[in-house]
């Protein structure tokens, strides 16, 4: 059983306890004709940017690997608290969880153990 499989239904769940009469994901406003209406799958993907084929891929844990950037606007569309956020990126990137001291994300490295506790903003969550 790989992590991708773990994903799916976190993603689902989240995404599902948005309440429906929310104006906006992440910085995307929501059209006035879908407000009381469950987020879809559809919403969330044009909100990180990404088709919906994609961002179902990753909901039924059949995407092949994620980038931390994208992880961080999903994070960021689906309102995750710390932790949550932090379980979606293990999930989707099982290196941080093996990671002993840092973990290199593009141009900056970011101490993993800090992160953990809270002090440090990782780089992917400044998308």
């Amino acid at each position: 059983m790989t992590n991708l499989i773990s994903i799916g239904p976190f993603l689902r769940e989240h995404r599902r306890s948005i309440d429906p009469a929310t104006r906006a994901l992440g910085t995307q406003r929501r059209l006035p004709a879908r407000r009381g209406r469950r987020v879809s799958q559809e919403e969330i993907a044009e909100a990180a940017g990404i088709s919906r084929v994609w961002y179902a891929m990753l909901e039924s844990g059949a995407a092949p690997r994620t980038t931390p950037r994208l992880l961080a606007k999903i994070a960021s569309i689906l309102m995750l608290s710390a932790s949550e956020r932090l379980t979606l990126f293990r999930l989707a990137l099982p290196e941080l969880a093996l990671a002993e001291e840092s973990e290199v994300t593009g141009e900056e490295t970011v101490p993993v153990r800090s992160w953990e506790r809270g002090a440090v903003s990782p780089s992917w969550d400044r998308c």
